[in-house]
């Protein structure tokens, strides 16, 4: 039996409430409390520390290649360099998007502050 739609539901409980989303009772709602709300991604922070760590190596070993370094050292140092840069990156892009929850987890650093503070045009 579905649960009723203005019952909130536990976490990975099949989701059948409303008349749109009992077409895809296989849908699974993994945030209840967020329902209606327009949630972003929950691993929105791992996604954005891979994919800055991603984009800084490869630059640094276009960088490295276009200088005529093409070796193990190249590939080693821009791998270094896209940790080194791409995690905070990651994470203050992580911090500017989502300010309340960085906040939150007690994120009350100056630069963290500096990134919050930024207006979204």
């Amino acid at each position: 039996m579905p649960p009723d739609s203005g019952k909130l539901m536990a976490a990975g409980q099949i989701c059948c409430g409303t008349a749109g989303e009992r077409s895809r009772p296989w849908r699974v709602d993994l945030y209840p409390s967020l329902q209606g709300v327009n949630a972003m991604v929950p691993y929105l922070r791992l996604y954005l520390v891979h994919l800055w760590v991603a984009c800084i190596a490869g630059a640094a070993l276009i960088a490295f290649m276009a200088l005529g370094q093409i070796n193990l050292a190249a590939f080693i140092w821009s791998g270094l360099i896209g940790l080194a840069v791409g995690i905070p990156a990651g994470l203050l892009n992580w911090a500017y998007l989502r300010k309340d929850k960085s906040r939150r987890i007690g994120w009350d650093w100056r630069i963290a502050d500096w990134v919050r503070s930024i207006r979204r045009t």
